[in-house]
């Protein structure tokens, strides 16, 4: 019999995370265009036995899918930079989870996709899987045009590689075995809390700048590069604007998500879409700013300037 090849891909979540994790899930099923198995791997330091339960139930219905759940009970983690002085005071331990990827899993494993869970694939993943890494360990997207050079000083990142996002990976976890990447980045971490802004993000940079490919961007298209004038090189502009319409990953990376009041991404809608037949298909988005006069300001500047974000057809989503 002709095993089916396999294709991994890996998340770091918690409760907090779970449903957006699930339509992720769905939309990379309901995109999959090959029979390959799909693997899924969930790496939590603490999730509720009710809400695995709820995703195994849901991929049930779809063939060819496996789901394994890896709790991380390592102390090491519990030191990781978070709250003041980081970027955001809500993003929580589980997104270090991926720094561990090459000691979690096996040594027959030695390719996997990691993925954030607030987004929404929108092709085959196949496609992604297939990117040729060539002699690199990682292949990503490149973050934020504007912050580049920042991001890089503070990392102490030579001027001829870019700081990648770290929401959509393609890793060679053979590659980072040999590097003893997880040992150098909990090393890092240790002796540089002080430059950690970007939380695990910064680390990857930091230790594999010299390790990492870029992928096209249409496989991390973020809030920034879908705005009608994208944060980008203007070498890369004319190309960004092609992908907005027809992106291959949409990643809600601002700080408005679709499950909030306030989300103006004009991909927003899919994730509802996804998140139909779910135990979470009713969810109601609720208002993420809290304080009146920051909602004030908002609209005022929405009256003012627009919104930054290109307007999508019906027939887009």
């Amino acid at each position: 019999m002709i095993q089916k090849e396999e294709i991994n891909i890996c998340f770091g979540v918690d409760d907090n995370y779970i449903q957006h994790c699930a339509a992720t899930m769905i939309s990379i099923l309901s995109n999959l265009r090959s029979n390959k198995i799909i693997r899924f791997y969930l790496l939590t330091v603490a999730l509720g036995q009710e809400n695995i339960i709820k995703i195994k139930e849901i991929l049930k219905t779809y063939p060819n899918v496996t789901l394994e759940v890896i709790e991380i009970k390592s102390d090491v983690i519990k030191q990781f930079p978070l709250g003041k002085g980081t970027v955001s005071k809500f993003i929580t331990i589980s997104t270090y989870l991926r720094l561990l990827i090459p000691t979690i899993f096996p040594e027959s494993i030695n390719r996997i996709i990691y993925l954030d869970s607030d987004i929404i694939v929108n092709d085959d993943i196949d496609n992604l899987w297939k990117f040729e890494l060539g002699e690199k360990a990682i292949a990503g997207v490149p973050d934020n045009f504007y912050k580049q050079d920042s991001n890089k000083q503070r990392l102490n990142i030579s001027n001829n590689y870019n700081y990648i996002n770290a929401g959509v990976l393609l890793i060679d976890v053979s590659k980072l075995r040999m590097l003893n990447f997880t040992n150098q980045a909990l090393n890092y971490i240790a002796k540089n809390k002080d430059k950690i802004y970007y939380h695990d993000q910064d680390v990857l940079n930091a230790t594999c700048y010299n390790q990492i490919t870029y992928l096209p961007y249409k496989w991390n298209m973020m809030d920034l590069y879908l705005y009608k004038k994208p944060w980008c090189q203007e070498e890369d502009k004319a190309t960004i604007l092609t992908y907005q319409y027809k992106p291959s990953i949409i990643h809600y990376s601002g700080r408005f998500k679709p499950w909030h009041k306030e989300c103006e991404n004009p991909y927003k809608n899919l994730y509802f879409k996804y998140l139909k037949g779910t135990p979470w298909e009713h969810y109601k988005p609720v208002r993420n700013e809290k304080s009146l006069n920051q909602n004030i300001k908002r609209i005022i500047k929405r009256i003012v300037k627009g919104s930054p974000y290109i307007k999508l057809k019906k027939s887009f989503i």
